[in-house]
């Protein structure tokens, strides 16, 4: 099982369900990594820089509200398949 998160950048990273979290990054969604690679990658924005997935309107926001308002806006329309569990999105 993997862990997707997202940080105030907008930067979208999978990481092992048994990682350390930072404090201030957002877990949104825990699945198989390919599951979540898949749904990440054809929904997410993709970075001109770098092989980054961005959350859409988070780099934009103004205030951490905003950022994180963009963010459940996102994750409640990429991931609407999936149910809602202990506040994340569980794909099985």
């Amino acid at each position: 099982m993997h862990i997707a998160c997202c940080w105030r950048s907008g930067e979208i990273g999978i990481v092992p369900a048994n990682s350390v979290i930072p404090e201030g990054i957002i877990k949104f969604a825990r699945g198989p990594r390919e599951s979540l690679e898949a749904i990440i990658s054809t929904r997410a924005r993709h970075s001109y820089h770098a092989e980054l997935y961005l959350v859409p309107g988070v780099p934009e926001a103004n205030s951490p509200d905003a950022a994180l308002a963009a963010l459940q806006a996102w994750v409640a329309w990429a991931f609407s398949d999936y149910p809602v569990i202990f506040g994340m999105r569980v794909l099985t």
